[in-house]
């Protein structure tokens, strides 16, 4: 009943994001001394059924590579060609990789979310990816959760270097007037003001400002406003909770060290600005805001499973 269950759920799960979006976007599953493991289990749809299994058999193998049976059905079910091409961006060092697929293995690695020590595992038990040899990647150094990867024909990245946001403190009332939008209640308890910040880049101008309650910070909410209309074009709340936490403001702490967390600049071809980094995730994964007209959210796909 629990297989059943759960391949259920990847079927829901795969039919509702399988090109959801116009750019798709993955990060570093796992990164070991010798390779670099990229997950696509998210958009790898998945059954019991005998057409449909994504390894051979029940294994008791925490790592393998596909054999061409089973790399054709997860190409096949990815939409993914042999000519296309995986593309890693490091966004901080501005550096890009790119990778024919047909010269990648396509790899199960047991899930970190696995529990317990029973074998053989299922398929359910197994992230399916790409595997890079890091001899490969050298120009990355160490710092893989700032990669960003795209599979396709065409390279979406811009190749142009974004900004870590630098944060100057402002008197609270310079912070624009605009009601709060509260959707799920975050602010129903009492709070009050903390401190206020500004940043610009070009056009633009980011507002952040903390919400205090018990003496510390829970929530923070970010306006975006275009300098050239003066209109407020992006309003977000973003609030502590199980599933969420705020990621420190880039050099405002010294405490919390000096590694950005939020940057801003042109990401992606024929996109407008982009602003991110402003949560870290504990159930769910990261997004990438898009500052256009209408804002839009492009997620990274990174196989969290909690």
């Amino acid at each position: 009943m629990k297989t059943f269950t759960l391949a259920i759920f990847y079927l829901v799960l795969a039919s509702s994001t399988i090109y959801a979006q116009e750019i798709m976007l993955f990060n570093i599953s796992d990164s070991n001394n010798k390779t670099l493991f990229i997950s696509l289990s998210d958009i790898y749809p998945l059954s019991d059924h005998i057409d449909s299994l994504a390894i051979p058999e029940e294994s008791s193998e925490e790592h393998f590579t596909l054999n061409s049976k089973y790399r054709k059905r997860f190409l096949t079910k990815t939409k993914i060609a042999e000519t296309d091409k995986v593309f890693l961006y490091d966004y901080v060092q501005n550096e890009l990789l790119s990778f024919t697929v047909k010269n990648l293995n396509v790899v199960a690695n047991i899930s970190p979310y696995k529990s317990g020590d029973e074998t053989p595992f299922s398929q359910y038990d197994y992230m399916i990816g790409f595997e890079i040899d890091k001899k490969l990647t050298k120009v990355f150094g160490d710092n893989s959760y700032e990669i960003l990867v795209a599979v396709g024909k065409k390279n979406p990245f811009a190749g142009k270097q974004l900004t870590a946001i630098v944060w100057k403190k402002i008197n609270s009332k310079e912070f624009p007037s605009k009601k709060i939008k509260d959707e799920f209640g975050y602010l129903e308890q009492e709070y009050t003001i903390g401190d206020s910040y500004l940043s610009k880049f070009e056009d633009l101008e980011y507002f952040i400002q903390n919400l205090i309650r018990n003496k510390s910070t829970f929530a923070r909410r970010l306006l975006v406003v275009n300098t050239k209309t003066n209109e407020i074009i992006y309003d977000e709340l973003f609030c502590e909770n199980e599933s969420d936490s705020l990621a420190p403001l880039n050099f405002i702490n010294k405490e919390e060290g000096n590694t950005p967390n939020q940057w801003t600049g042109k990401l992606f071809n024929n996109k407008e600005t982009v602003i991110f980094g402003f949560e870290y995730h504990s159930f769910s994964c990261p997004e990438i805001t898009v500052l256009g007209k209408k804002p839009t959210h492009i997620g990274i796909y990174c196989d969290n499973r909690h």
